[in-house]
């Protein structure tokens, strides 16, 4: 009889793996949550100021540690985009908090310029000017103005002219001391990023253009290209794609980074822009930014939650930082990777579940009863190659159809080479798997389906799988539900057999042979299908599903 699940039972499952899915996801979030250093800055007194997750640290150009301050006191909930500081020590920040939509969130991964205005919201939004130690704020600008993603500044402290790279709109925007926009440059740039200002020229970090752009900063032609400067190297293989520069003694530093715009590599360059080395960072490192001192340069590593001190050659050098900043830092790996701890942990504890989920569906299903059959309704012996077998006719437009779409993953397989060799292969390993997958089951797939036959031989119905699995049986010995036929070890498809035979020869033939056929549910039909597989096939489909959703899984969480 057919087997009932329990409402509860039903229930409890379902909210199991709710929950460790759940957990998963947001011990990711958390994850990524977890800040680490980025955006540097030197102040107009050579003062360094270095953003770390929830706080700002004030360092003197020893490295002396000068102050500490907490972001959320001035109303900075997640820094976005830049920071810089007006000769008087006023900080232009961002204030508010970041929270993108759907849509938009999808929009800037795409890298789709944004046409929404940078107006603020809200009172406590937008571009602010504030006084560090006394916590007060006041908005840039009469038109309350707010960044509400990527951007970058610079400051020339003889005038306190403010240049922004508004780089989500590929715009340069230049305003006065007060919040004033002066002038826009729309035309040239394609993501700019960060600016510096040298030799009266403002210099650009333009990212999708592979370039450093040299600007007229005058109001008359602000933004003119005057001169680009290629960062391409082969040496820098896929790093190709600059977000921040820096200059040092008579080089330029250039962050070049990957296509996901992480984990990038800082290029030396020489004065005439020519290619000389790349700084010796650890693998796998992260740099976002970097502040030039008297004889050294601090990188900061976001990512690995690290910061770097290099000499001006290029090589990493082993001074301290101070305590507090030590620190902190030591505690933000240490909460990071708790975090992917408790997620790891949630992904094994699913799989332990769909483990003994499946265990206990297949004991279920292979200690079931099923209906009764008597002796005399046996399923029969036949021979396959019988010519007086009347098989239903092929519906030979839709396996036309099917044959056609059997080639379509074959399109995928030039892709592969590719993805194998992505630097970032921890990005790419879930299509390779899912690509190689799919060109390998579609032929597969669809072979079995030109294999299906369901005919007639006088009163008995034939069904097969292919040339060696058939089974022949009427009567009480066939079992059929609203998916499936089964006799004996065989079963095919039913419902779906429309897709695939003459339908009005299924009705007048196949039909008629069912009426005397044992009916059992659909879920006792898919028991009965279990119990009669191979348990080498039952446990190789399990171990596919297991690693796709543990694959799926770790892409999720990385």
């Amino acid at each position: 009889m057919n087997q009932n699940i329990k409402p509860l039972t039903a229930i409890n499952v379902v909210l199991a793996a709710v929950i460790l899915i759940s957990l998963i996801f947001w011990a990711r979030q958390e994850s990524l949550r977890v800040g680490g250093p980025d955006q540097v800055k030197l102040d107009h007194a050579g003062s360094i100021f270095i953003h770390i997750s929830d706080k700002l640290y004030k360092l003197s150009p020893a490295l002396d540690l000068l102050g500490e301050y907490d972001l959320a006191e001035l109303g900075i909930y997640e820094m976005v985009g830049d920071f810089a500081f007006f000769a008087n020590g006023d900080m232009l920040v961002r204030l508010g908090k970041y929270e993108p939509g759907l849509l938009e969130s999808i929009a800037r991964y795409q890298r789709k310029a944004d046409t929404k205005a940078p107006v603020a919201e809200r009172d406590n939004e937008g571009l602010f000017r504030c006084k560090l130690d006394l916590k007060e704020c006041s908005p840039f600008g009469a038109k309350r103005l707010d960044f509400d993603s990527a951007f970058h500044l610079s400051i020339d402290t003889n005038t306190d002219t403010v240049y922004l790279s508004d780089t989500g709109r590929h715009k340069l925007r230049k305003f006065d001391a007060e919040g004033n926009e002066l002038v826009v440059q729309s035309k040239g740039y394609k993501f700019p990023n960060q600016n510096l200002l040298h030799n009266n020229k403002l210099l650009v970090a333009d990212t999708n253009h592979h370039a450093i752009q040299v600007a007229d900063t005058s109001t008359e032609n602000f933004g003119k290209i005057v001169d680009t400067r290629s960062i391409l190297d082969p040496a820098l293989g896929r790093n190709t794609w600059p977000y921040s520069l820096a200059k040092v003694g008579d080089q330029w530093w250039v962050n070049n980074m990957a296509a996901s715009m992480s984990h990038g590599t800082v290029a030396i360059y020489n004065d005439e822009w020519e290619f000389i080395k790349t700084v010796e960072l650890p693998e796998n490192a992260d740099p976002i930014d970097f502040a030039v001192l008297k004889d050294r340069v601090l990188i900061t590593d976001l990512d690995n939650i690290r910061i770097y001190l290099s000499d001006f050659q290029g090589q990493i050098v082993n001074d301290p930082l101070p305590g507090e900043i030590t620190l902190k830092l030591t505690q933000l790996n240490k909460d990071r990777q708790d975090y992917k701890k408790l997620g790891y942990g949630a992904v094994g504890l699913f799989i332990a579940f769909l483990m003994a989920g499946f265990i206990i569906a297949i004991r279920q299903a292979r200690t079931q009863e099923e209906p009764a059959v008597s002796q005399a309704s046996e399923s029969l012996s036949i021979n396959i190659n019988d010519p007086n077998i009347k098989w239903i006719e092929v519906n030979k437009q839709k396996l036309r159809i099917i044959k056609f779409a059997t080639f379509i993953p074959l399109l995928l397989l030039p892709v592969i080479p590719f993805m194998l060799f992505e630097k970032d292969s921890e990005m790419a390993l879930m299509p390779i798997v899912l690509t190689i997958l799919i060109i390998a089951l579609a032929p597969l797939f669809t072979r079995k389906l030109l294999t299906l036959g369901i005919g007639t031989l006088g009163d008995v119905l034939v069904i097969k799988k292919s040339s060696k699995e058939y089974a022949a049986g009427k009567g009480e010995s066939i079992y059929y539900s609203d998916t499936h036929i089964l006799i004996d070890k065989v079963f095919v498809p039913f419902n779906g057999q429309q897709m695939l035979f003459n339908t009005e020869q299924v009705v007048k033939e196949i039909m008629p042979l069912l009426r005397d056929a044992t009916y059992v549910q659909s879920g006792q039909m898919m028991n009965m299908m279990l119990k009669r597989q191979k348990l080498t096939s039952i446990f190789l489909i399990f171990l596919s599903v297991v690693v796709v959703v543990t694959l799926m899984l770790r892409e999720a969480y990385q």
